[in-house]
């Protein structure tokens, strides 16, 4: 774990990881899977889309929110967008043959402050702030007072071509 000619520092990101998320200690459970950027966001990353931020902010460039959908960050309107992408609410994190899943984590007032993607081997994915992406083992790992708790989960059945 050294500094690179290109100025990467992997043990810098992970002692960065692993003070923002406590779960992460001991680079167990997870594996970096992107540099860090700040062209998506993690409610785009959950909707597997990596070229633009979601967020109701108007008139940023860059920045995309649905037509129809207040301009809030909140449960209700979040909700709304994955609905739009066929999402529903479910009542189960486990992987689900023919569903991919979405946990929306929830602060202290139930408000969504992060969102997790779960890939097709059970496994979680995340896009943590402007930061990297990772693949995580266990949904509590990247719990954490900025992003809350895992809360709402929903699911959408695959299409033929993405089983």
């Amino acid at each position: 774990m050294t500094e690179d000619a290109g100025g990467y520092d992997e043990l810098a990101e992970v002692l960065t990881l692993e003070h923002y998320f406590p779960g992460l200690k001991g680079q167990t459970g997870y594996k970096r899977t992107s540099d860090a950027t700040s062209e998506y966001n993690c409610l785009a990353w959950a909707l597997g889309i990596n070229w633009a931020r979601y967020d109701p902010e108007p008139n940023c460039p860059g920045y995309y929110w649905f037509p129809n959908v207040e301009r809030v960050w909140s449960l209700r309107a979040i909700r709304k967008i994955f609905e739009y992408h066929g999402y529903e609410l479910c009542d189960s994190y486990e992987l689900e043959h023919g569903y991919e899943k979405v946990v929306f984590y929830l602060d202290q007032s139930g408000e969504p402050q992060h969102f997790a993607r779960q890939l097709a081997d059970g496994k979680w994915t995340s896009k943590l702030g402007d930061f990297i992406d990772i693949e995580h083992d266990d949904l509590n790992s990247i719990v954490c007072t900025d992003y809350g708790k895992p809360g709402t989960v929903l699911r959408r059945r695959l299409r033929p071509n993405e089983l």
